[in-house]
């Protein structure tokens, strides 16, 4: 008897090709997705420091890595004018110089004594910080200093910061009307009087004591003595 051919079905050579090319796209993909999930924590890891990421509490608002060989506490008013030059003449050159190289690790402590307004503002600034903006709005009140209860921090005046610097302006009135933060507030100012603060601005690098809101080359001084000594 003659054997027949036994007849190839359609697409008899096209299945195991077709299910290596599904193979070899999944196990490059798999690479991509391992290769760019590297670069990514590496990216991460090689960021700098920055001012953000703060929390309210009696604890102030830091910036910089908390391992920092040296810390600096300021102990600040918003209606103080020394402070006010301290903020904007001193502290960005520190954060330039120091806080971006994991140097130093700056704490601001609201201390809030000058009056109701100093009060208000702390807690305006602690509702930013709800949105991620509480530096932009610590900046705002510092270059926004216009006499002590003057009227500079007003309720109307604060929730207009924060519509000009593009907070939610829903979310943040509400947090100030509520006074969310007043406790924080209070327990800030009773932490700092414990620690012997009497007036503003109060700064610790370490634990030595610079009064008053001195040139920059006094802070820059201490800050590399202490680290000598690390």
């Amino acid at each position: 008897m003659s054997k027949k051919k036994a007849k190839k079905r359609p697409g008899y050579q096209k299945k195991p090709r077709e299910a290596q090319k599904q193979q070899n796209y999944l196990f490059w993909s798999v690479i991509a997705i391992a290769v760019i999930g590297v670069l990514a924590l590496i990216w991460w890891g090689s960021r700098p420091p920055k001012s953000s990421g703060a929390s309210a509490s009696a604890e102030g608002m830091s910036m910089g890595p908390k391992n920092a060989p040296v810390q600096m506490d300021i102990y600040t008013d918003f209606q103080c004018p020394f402070c006010g030059r301290f903020e904007r003449e001193t502290l960005p050159k520190l954060e330039q110089n120091y806080v971006k190289s994991g140097k130093l690790r700056i704490t601001v402590h609201l201390f809030s004594f000058l009056g109701d307004e100093s009060i208000w503002a702390t807690e305006a600034a602690y509702c930013a910080n709800d949105q991620g903006k509480f530096w932009p709005y610590h900046d705002k009140l510092f270059n926004s200093q216009a006499g002590e209860n003057q009227g500079a921090f007003s309720v109307p005046h604060l929730k207009a910061f924060a519509k000009e610097l593009g907070l939610n302006t829903k979310t943040f009135n509400d947090c100030l009307d509520s006074h969310r933060y007043k406790q924080a507030v209070l327990d800030a100012r009773d932490k700092a009087s414990q620690r012997g603060v009497r007036s503003t601005p109060t700064i610790y690098i370490n634990d030595k004591q610079i009064l008053g809101a001195q040139p920059y080359q006094v802070f820059a001084q201490a800050i590399d003595e202490a680290l000598k000594k690390k």
